[in-house]
């Protein structure tokens, strides 16, 4: 399919959403540094607590390196599939630096996770030749901000928009891996070739619009209603993008691992 090899994609993706994830976690470790004002004057553990935020803010950016990387041997559904993978990174490391509680059901829960992506990978047909449907690519762009429509009226519940807010992030935030996958589809590792095409500042723009809808949908609601619906969406919106960009054929195989990969993120979600 490209230079890299199916296998090294996968191993590139883990790694991408691992440094992600591990960015989340050290974001949020390093966070007290921003209400530092009501602590006192600024001693070691304020540069502690920044330093920790910077590298967890270099991590979270860094990530889009190796999963750009990936998108040269893996179609979008597989690479946002295995962004699954990040929800047991982003508990175990909670655990360990947060100190926030671990259960016995997450390591089922990841396992299902691993089985999954392997099914996965293993199901997945190789395809040198990818025709690309602009039109379908941007009616799917456009789909997800349907959902934000509504959310501006008064008369909606605040449950409704967070469920509107959050399913909108969702999509728009796997719609963005699926930019990165038809950038680097189309124009290899060439930056020119990227920054002269419209994909990288509709990634910024979409990525930034997904991150403030799930800033809002948590506001709204709490993260047991908008983590569920945010992830699943980040998993399965590629996966109907694949088939009509792409026009990617996903079998029962591959449709039942999606199925796993999202159910086991829900129920580690729903856990905690």
């Amino acid at each position: 399919m490209g230079s890299i090899g199916p296998l090294a994609g996968v191993g590139l993706a883990l790694l991408g959403f691992t440094l992600l994830s591990s960015g989340v976690v050290l974001t949020k470790a390093g966070a007290p540094f921003m209400q530092w004002k009501d602590r006192g004057p600024r001693d070691a553990r304020f540069y502690r607590y920044l330093a920790t935020w910077l590298v967890g803010f270099a991590l979270y950016n860094v990530a889009i390196i190796p999963n750009g990387m990936a998108s040269d041997a893996l179609p979008p559904h597989v690479v946002s599939a295995i962004s699954g993978w990040g929800i047991p990174v982003m508990v175990f490391l909670s655990s360990v630096l947060l100190k926030e509680r671990l259960y016995r059901s997450d390591f089922l829960y990841s396992a299902g996770i691993v089985a999954g992506i392997a099914i996965l990978n293993l199901a997945e047909a190789p395809a040198d030749v990818l025709q690309i449907d602009k039109t379908a690519l941007y009616v799917l762009l456009a789909l997800p901000f349907l959902l934000l429509v509504p959310v501006p009226f008064r008369a909606v519940p605040h449950k409704a928009k967070a469920i509107l807010l959050a399913s909108a992030a969702g999509c728009i935030g796997g719609f963005a891996l699926v930019l990165v996958n038809v950038a680097v589809k189309e124009f290899g590792f060439d930056p020119a070739g990227w920054f002269g095409s419209p994909y990288p500042y509709l990634f910024m723009s979409t990525g930034t619009v997904a991150f403030v809808s799930l800033q809002l949908a948590m506001r709204w609601g709490n993260m047991m209603l908008v983590g569920p619906i945010n992830n699943s969406l980040i998993i399965l919106y590629p996966a109907l993008c694949s088939v009509l960009v792409y026009d990617a054929s996903l079998g029962a195989l591959q449709l039942l691992a999606i199925a796993l990969i999202v159910a086991s993120c829900v129920m580690i979600l729903r856990k905690h």
